[in-house]
């Protein structure tokens, strides 16, 4: 059986509702302004983190999609350099749409994983990105791990 936030689980902590408008706002809004001329470099650096979460969160069994969707995000996301941090930065039309699924796929999993499964991606994501160089995981990196990881489980 599912998880399911309007099924009453013993121990099982959901994301308050006005968090999960919040996060989910905030990535919304960001597209927009990529979609736009007034975008910047954190408007990205917000895109980019929440791809990382998604898939740490993904990977831990949450969310109904499969890794393609983050290897189009990350394709696209990375077809241009990125911005000094004041520079004006937009998307290009192309990754419009692979980055509306990934927030589409990171609104459900707002949704559907309980708050520490939650917590745990996003603490995967920050301890990824402070890793030195050299050892960051990308984006295929990480899949490569992750479907690996399919076969052999």
């Amino acid at each position: 059986m599912a998880l399911d936030r309007n099924t009453p689980w013993a121990n099982v902590t959901w994301l308050p509702t006005s968090k999960l408008i919040d996060l989910s706002l905030r990535n919304h809004l960001c597209l927009a302004a990529l979609r736009s001329e007034h975008g910047k470099a954190v408007h990205m650096g917000m895109i980019v983190k929440t791809m990382f979460s998604s898939f740490f969160i993904f990977d831990a069994g949450f969310g109904k999609g499969d890794v393609s969707i983050f290897l189009a995000a990350d394709e696209s996301l990375s077809q241009r350099e990125m911005p000094k941090l004041d520079s004006p930065w937009s998307l290009c039309s192309s990754a419009i749409a692979p980055t509306a699924r990934l927030l589409a796929l990171y609104d459900e999993q707002l949704q559907t994983t309980p708050l520490r499964d939650l917590v745990e991606g996003h603490q995967r994501a920050i301890e990824n990105f402070a890793a030195p160089p050299q050892w960051r995981l990308s984006i295929q990196a990480l899949v490569q791990r992750y479907r690996k990881k399919q076969r052999v489980g």
